[in-house]
């Protein structure tokens, strides 16, 4: 017959029992997480028609010298021109519904990928592949944006 010790027994039981409760766990969020969260928080708030409350959060989420690019071109550098850049966007698409599609980090927390799909009043709809380079605060450095245009018919 074979016997096990009730102390060896017990020991096993709550190691188990803690490595049960180790793999419930959700993963840490790390600071890199929580600057992606709120870059899409910026653009749904943006889009949602509170465009002041959004422009005013722009030195909380971009470091000073915060360089934005779309389909390849340099579009703002700089809080006043990444200011500016926004606000003509929400002239001329008007308000604006996101859609996250994927989100990824890099392992080593310094850049993130974002596919997402905007749908705006006045343009139709577009699928959005940005890049966004961290800080070592965490703070967003570089958008690298591509615009693809989907073809759907609109509403007058």
């Amino acid at each position: 017959m074979f016997f096990i010790k009730k102390p060896a027994f017990l020991v096993t039981i709550v190691l188990l029992s803690f490595g049960l409760a180790a793999c419930d766990q959700k993963p840490k969020e790390t600071e890199a997480d929580i600057a992606v969260t709120l870059y899409i928080q910026f653009l749904k708030d943006l889009g949602d028609k509170e465009e002041a409350k959004s422009l005013k959060s722009i030195p909380d989420i971009f470091v000073d010298d915060i360089v934005k690019i779309t389909d390849g071109h340099p579009v703002a550098k700089g809080y006043k021109a990444l200011e500016k850049h926004f606000t003509e966007l929400r002239n001329m698409y008007g308000a604006w519904y996101i859609v996250i599609k994927e989100q990824s980090l890099s392992h080593d927390h310094k850049s993130a990928t974002l596919k997402y799909e905007i749908a705006t009043d006045k343009t139709g709809l577009f699928e959005i592949v940005a890049m966004l380079k961290l800080a070592d605060d965490h703070k967003i450095k570089e958008v690298n944006e591509l615009y693809y245009r989907t073809e759907v018919e609109l509403e007058d």
